[in-house]
């Protein structure tokens, strides 16, 4: 069997807030949040966002905090000192843009710049845009390496439903790669086809889309820098940051273009 090590990569949270419910008007919404899990079991809260669908709010309220209504927050009991410690320092604290409360995303680990939203989720956010990090090479994990044989890449790019050059000379097979001015992969030309770099990165397995490709007489070696999407918070940057004696508020409206803290 394998093991697969999760302190190397981002994996995505499952969020189910439970069945479909029809509601007369004015009437409340009651969610589980039973069906969700996240691969690590490090959830310590979380809030519910609509994302479609008629307009339900609370009045005069940006999140609700009453666990047995919306599931504001976690009922679990928490009992690390430093988890607590970071919870009481910023009681009361929300973080906005244009008024509005952000969805703070954050990653592992950038190489030299955090990414855009739009080119892993594929929507424009003013606050989740490229900004520079501090160096955070020192960092376990930080670098990342994968090598394929020409064989398993040509595998790869079938089982994805891509197309697989006829000419033995694998050398050739990648033609062009474009990047993002986070430093990120934004699309490579493989045997004539346009790959995005999040494709890529999960084709391949790869902890980042920070990627630089080599051509080695057998296959390719893929050579990577920082650790998951890079949009938001880098968490080794904000580590770093910390060190050097920023507070929790330069380093959130460093990494998250344009917000402020309101305090409620």
């Amino acid at each position: 069997g394998t093991v697969d090590d999760p302190t190397n990569e981002d994996y995505t949270p499952v969020a189910v807030a439970g069945a479909d419910q029809v509601v007369g008007s004015g009437m409340p919404i009651n969610l589980s949040s039973a069906g969700s899990k996240e691969y690590l079991g490090a959830i310590y809260g979380y809030h519910w966002t609509q994302v479609s669908g008629p307009t339900a709010t609370h009045a005069g309220a940006d999140l609700c905090d009453d666990p047995d209504h919306c599931r504001g927050f976690t009922k679990t009991k928490i009992t690390d000192n430093v988890v607590l410690s970071a919870v009481s320092d910023t009681k009361g604290r929300v973080i906005r843009y244009n008024g509005q409360v952000i969805d703070p995303i954050a990653h592992i680990s950038s190489s030299v710049k955090t990414e855009s939203a739009e080119y892993v989720f594929g929507i424009s956010v003013p606050y989740l845009v490229s900004v520079e990090t501090p160096d955070e090479s020192d960092m376990t994990g930080f670098y990342g390496k994968k090598e394929f044989s020409k064989n398993e890449f040509a595998d790869i790019l079938t089982s994805n439903g891509y197309t697989v050059s006829n000419t033995e000379n694998h050398a050739g097979w990648i033609s062009y790669i474009a990047y993002t001015a986070g430093g990120r992969v934004k699309t490579a030309y493989i045997c004539g086809n346009e790959i995005s770099g999040t494709k890529l990165m999960t084709m391949f397995s790869l902890q980042s889309a920070n990627i630089t490709v080599s051509t080695g007489e057998n296959g390719f070696v893929f050579t990577t820098e920082g650790i998951g999407h890079g949009v938001g918070l880098s968490i080794y940057g904000a580590w770093v940051m910390a060190e050097e004696g920023k507070t929790s508020s330069e380093i959130i409206v460093h990494y998250f273009s344009g917000v402020y803290i309101s305090y409620n």
